[in-house]
C-alpha cells in the first residue's frame, strides 16, 4: 500500500510540474500568443500577424485578404477571411480575419 501511495504522489508531482512549465517554453508561448481573431479596417495599411520563425509560413485562404510578406497582410475588400499557419505543409493554426469598412 505504501509503495502505491509513493508512486501516485511522484506521478502527480511530475504531471503538476509539466503542466506549469510547458506553457512557459518559447515555442508554446509563441503559439499561444497568436490571436484567434484579427479585426481590421480596409484602409490599405498592413496588419501584422505573429512571426513564429522561418519554418512556419502564414497564408491567407479567401480572396479578401492579400499576403504582402511573411507576416504582413492587406485587406482587399470588407468581409471575413482566414489566415492559416503551416509547419512543413501541415496546418497548425487558423485565425479568423474580419475586415470592416472605414
Amino acid at each position: 500500500m505504501k509503495q502505491n501511495q509513493i508512486i501516485r504522489m511522484f506521478t502527480g508531482l511530475v504531471l503538476l510540474i509539466a503542466l506549469i512549465t510547458i506553457p512557459l517554453m518559447p515555442p508554446v508561448k509563441h503559439y499561444l500568443s497568436i490571436p484567434n481573431k484579427v479585426v481590421t479596417v480596409n484602409n490599405n495599411s498592413p496588419m501584422q500577424v505573429a512571426d513564429l520563425g522561418s519554418a512556419v509560413k502564414a497564408d491567407s485562404v479567401p480572396n479578401n485578404v492579400m499576403k504582402a510578406a511573411n507576416k504582413d497582410f492587406y485587406a482587399k475588400s470588407p468581409g471575413e477571411g482566414e489566415i492559416l499557419y503551416k509547419l512543413a505543409g501541415l496546418p497548425i493554426k487558423k485565425d479568423e480575419c474580419l475586415c470592416s469598412k472605414e
